[in-house]
């Protein structure tokens, strides 16, 4: 018996193709008003990346070793607000040392890192399959804490770089697995870089990096002391953060090696200062803008200058850096806001003399 042929399902596949290469997207100014999101205030966007660089032995593990400790327990970082979620650190050099310097920010502070978690190998982020198993490792614990991984931590991108650093197919690469891990996970990236031999240059490598970099840091350690200054050199929907100095204390860890000598490392134990004192904000736009229309003016008249002046198109954008720096002013004590009113724009910016 010959069983007669069955048409097959015709399949449109230009619709198939079409609705592959669709993407997202808004019209006009919708979504203006969307405020950053943070990971810890003025310092970390939430789901972007960025890095910090040095010079070798320049303390730069121990600012990312603080970071990543204060972001999993949910403390200030160098006194600045934190939004507490799980960090995952990959210590691709130094592993026994970054384990030393958690313990110690543990004594410091009195409470337990339970939500960081250490990766002991590099991860080649650029090889599909490495960068597939990060993104199950992060998925996996989740589950076991229930809660988002916020920040990665990447120590150092050169340990877990494939390729050259100085080509921009290779930093190309690296960039876009970053991008991919980034937008599957929801989590800030953060790496942490060397400098070359010139380090006023900034971080060594492709100068795409820096360009794909949503904040970078610089930290340069005092010579001959357990001091080094923070600078914050870029922040793309922010305004920097004044340099600052942070100090650093040996710390006993509790216990000794096989000659009876005690463990040590270091963590911060006293409060950071700023190095300028808030001098270098005296220099921008927005402060020099209140001292020319006489020290003092409501939040209006400060807003129509700041059209005339700095921004002719006031967009969102314009605001959200009008109102970043307002604030970022009144926290160095270099203005006051008088709220006279129950509306905003009534409310006086004065000098603080």
């Amino acid at each position: 018996m010959v069983y007669p042929r069955k048409e097959s399902k015709k399949i449109n596949i230009n619709k198939i193709i079409m609705n592959n290469k669709e993407f997202n997207y808004t019209w006009g100014s919708t979504g203006f008003e969307t405020l950053t999101k943070w990971i810890i205030k003025d310092v970390l966007p939430a789901q972007s990346f960025g890095i910090c660089s040095g010079p070798p032995a320049g303390f730069k593990t121990f600012w990312a070793a603080e970071l990543a400790y204060t972001v999993s327990t949910g403390q200030p970082f160098l006194g600045y607000t934190t939004y507490e979620g799980l960090v995952v650190y990959i210590a691709a050099e130094g592993q026994a040392g970054i384990k030393k310097r958690i313990r110690a920010l543990e004594i410091t502070n009195g409470v337990a890192a339970d939500n960081l978690a250490i990766i002991e190998v590099p991860v080649m982020i650029s090889r599909i399959e490495e960068r597939q198993k990060i993104i199950n490792s992060i998925h996996q614990m989740e589950q076991e804490k229930n809660k988002k991984v916020v920040l990665i931590v990447v120590d150092t991108l050169a340990r877990c770089f494939d390729g050259d650093e100085n080509t921009p197919r290779d930093m190309g690469n690296f960039i876009e697995s970053c991008d991919a891990i980034k937008n599957m996970t929801g989590a800030t990236i953060l790496c942490i870089h060397h400098t070359g031999k010139d380090d006023s240059k900034g971080a060594r490598g492709h100068s795409s990096l820096k360009g794909a970099c949503d904040f970078e840091f610089f930290i340069r350690r005092k010579a001959g002391s357990l001091s080094y200054t923070l600078k914050n050199s870029k922040q793309k929907d922010s305004e920097e953060i004044a340099d600052t100095i942070v100090n650093l204390d040996v710390v006993d860890l509790q216990f000794t090696c096989d000659e009876g000598k005690p463990i040590t490392s270091l963590a911060r134990t006293v409060s950071p200062t700023s190095s300028d004192n808030g001098e270098r904000h005296k220099q921008c736009p927005y402060y020099q803008l209140l001292v020319k229309v006489g020290r003092s003016c409501t939040r209006l008249e400060f807003r129509n200058v700041i059209k005339q002046v700095i921004s002719p198109n006031f967009d969102g954008a314009a605001r959200k850096r009008m109102s970043t720096a307002i604030s970022r002013l009144v926290e160095l004590n270099l203005i006051s806001i008088d709220k006279c009113s129950s509306k905003t724009d009534e409310h006086v910016l004065a000098l603080i003399s």
